[in-house]
């Protein structure tokens, strides 16, 4: 059974069991609605109705993680940390609350730009309280719901080498006492996430174990929290194991993915792997879809800017969407494949606006045993196939690219329709434009692919 046709029933029993609860007159009027829609689409085919979602909750998936209090860094230039945000098109960035000038500004700028904050609360062993974080909230921002999207628990608290445990527990039970006492509840709080260990670590060996230490938060927070690195692997590396270690911190609650991405240093020597931009730029989309499938419903790219490494050998500096040539005011940011990617990306599927009922679509989609796909909808009615392939295009150990072979995928829909074909890796434009049809077929290899459909 195709991963659309499972989509289209598992929302069909969220629905089926909302009803049993009793739904609101509005929204049975809307379903209604869409299922007149569908019936129209139908046209006697045969073909299975997909559902869809939205296209911009797809879109306003993706964030990027910056460091505005990060002073003496390239990330001090505000105004062109803002300008990048902007540039990119992303609706969100993850960044830690402080009472730096940079921070204070930089929110302030990107909210009035519609770019919202996910807002990490304090760090593992620092000494500030959350009731200082929220007085800094609440003393600067005189709207705090216009800037903050997300409230975030302290970053990898697992990464101290000493306990570590009792603190988060306490931190993250604060943060929710005092965006209760504030009056912010519909700011949504998002677990703290925990770093990748494989031994060694302090109140567990792994993180499995450390998970389990640490213990349900479930009552705390809103949504789960993973940070996932493939280390040069593809885009579905771990996802699964990192989920199934935080549902001990979080049960069933959806999550985010707040850290996630490709280092590029190509003479790094360590315990990681780098992965050359062209082939990072390949993963990126991907690796968003990944986390989309899985029900994920955000995930930030780690992170928009290098720091200056002329060596290309240090990890942590190789992480940025941008390349950097100094961390002068006027040295120059040159966006890597992956930038253009996100870009792309955010274009193609953007819809800002209200939200809308998303009608599905008579689809069938065949050919490519290993293809993944994905069904969104603009409010006119404009539907985007979002096609991908979890294959390696790049073999990270040897240090040298892998051929993915081309598949072909068959696409049937309902009745002919206007359709185009869209590469973000390439371009925001279709690429392609296949004309009125009703079935049609697209070469899928290591890129993302994207079908217009209206």
């Amino acid at each position: 059974m195709s991963d659309l046709l499972l989509a289209d029933l598992d929302r069909r029993t969220v629905l089926q069991g909302a009803a049993a609860l009793g739904v609101p007159v509005a929204l049975s009027r809307r379903r209604r609605r869409r299922r007149r829609l569908d019936q129209q689409e139908g046209d006697g085919s045969g073909l299975p109705r997909i559902a869809s979602e939205q296209a911009e909750h797809l879109a306003a998936a993706v964030g990027v993680v910056i460091h505005l209090h990060f002073g003496g860094t390239v990330y001090a230039h505000t105004g062109r940390v803002v300008d990048a945000v902007s540039d990119l098109g992303v609706r969100h960035v993850r960044n830690r609350i402080t009472r730096t000038t940079g921070g204070r500004q930089g929110f302030t700028e990107l909210a009035r730009r519609g770019v919202r904050i996910n807002g990490v609360c304090g760090a593992a062993g620092d000494p500030q309280t959350m009731f200082e974080v929220f007085s800094e909230i609440m003393r600067t921002y005189p709207d705090p719901t216009a800037v903050f999207s997300s409230f975030e628990g302290i970053n990898e608290p697992n990464l101290m080498g000493r306990p570590w445990v009792e603190e988060t527990r306490l931190k993250t039970r604060g943060m929710w006492l005092q965006r209760q006492a504030q009056g912010l509840q519909e700011i949504p709080i998002v677990a703290p996430a925990l770093a990748r260990l494989e031994y060694g670590g302090v109140e567990g060996a792994d993180t499995q174990a450390q998970s389990a230490n640490l213990g349900s938060l479930a009552q705390y927070v809103d949504y789960g929290n993973i940070h996932v690195y493939p280390r040069g692997m593809n885009p579905g590396t771990d996802i699964d194991e990192f989920m199934g270690y935080q549902r001990a911190v979080v049960g069933n609650k959806p999550m985010y993915c707040t850290e996630g991405g490709y280092f590029t240093g190509m003479n790094y020597v360590g315990g990681s792997n780098p992965t050359p931009a062209d082939t990072a730029a390949k993963y990126t989309p991907r690796q968003i879809m990944e986390h989309w499938s899985r029900g994920n419903k955000r995930f930030f790219n780690y992170e928009l800017l290098d720091d200056h490494d002329p060596s290309g050998a240090d990890r942590e500096s190789n992480f940025g969407l941008l390349a950097v040539e100094g961390n002068g005011p006027d040295d120059r940011w040159t966006p890597k494949p992956a930038y253009t990617a996100i870009k792309n990306f955010v274009a193609i599927l953007g819809d800002p606006g209200g939200s809308h009922a998303p009608c599905g679509l008579r689809l069938q989609v065949s050919g490519v045993p290993d293809l993944r796909t994905a069904l969104v909808a603009k409010r006119d009615r404009s539907r985007y196939l979002v096609m991908w392939r979890d294959v390696l295009s790049y073999d990270p150990r040897a240090r040298q690219a892998v051929e993915t072979s081309t598949r072909t995928a068959s696409v049937a829909i309902g009745r002919p329709r206007d359709v185009q074909v869209f590469l973000p890796n390439r371009s925001a434009s279709p690429v392609q434009r296949l004309g009125t049809v009703d079935r049609f077929e697209v070469p899928v290899g290591d890129e993302l692919v994207i079908c217009r459909i209206l």
